[in-house]
């Protein structure tokens, strides 16, 4: 797994008070795509390599060639660190682990959700916004059925 810098990490801390710190990780299911990954960007941060973008056929065709080396499976976690309602420490961990290559599917199915609420009529938020608080969990995992993907929200 490796650290992503996603736009919850600030998000989150400012729709909940009680939050301190936000984790978000996410991992593929081969190893050298993942390490490439982070090598990658560590090329980027260093300054050695401005940007990542315009390699991006390059390195989709050539993920896609090694793909069928490696285990299917793929998974994400978003971890906060605070204060509960109660005022006592908490931390939440939620998982979503893919098997069958059903990954990919993870990131967007947000959307998929979205959609299907603004076109029943559900969703009365317009325009461009962070989706924070448009959907349920519940929502958003009734997106994943059918796919080899589980979740799990793990409390200490």
């Amino acid at each position: 797994m490796a650290n992503c810098d996603i736009p919850d990490l600030q998000l989150f801390p400012a729709r909940y008070p009680g939050v301190r710190s936000v984790r978000f990780s996410a991992g593929v299911g081969l190893r050298l795509t993942q390490f490439g990954t982070w090598a990658l960007s560590w090329l980027v941060r260093l300054s050695l390599l401005r940007s990542a973008v315009p390699l991006t056929d390059f390195l989709h065709r050539r993920a896609v060639s090694v793909e069928p080396f490696g285990d299917g499976r793929s998974g994400m976690f978003v971890r906060l660190d605070g204060q509960g309602a109660d005022g006592q420490p908490l931390q939440l961990c939620w998982e979503l682990l893919a098997q069958n290559n059903d990954g990919p599917n993870i990131p967007c199915m947000a959307a998929v959700a979205l959609a299907r609420k603004l076109a029943a009529g559900t969703l009365q938020a317009r325009g461009a916004m962070p989706c924070l608080g448009l959907l349920s969990v519940e929502e958003y995992l009734a997106e994943l059925e059918g796919l080899a993907i589980v979740s799990a929200l793990r409390e200490r």
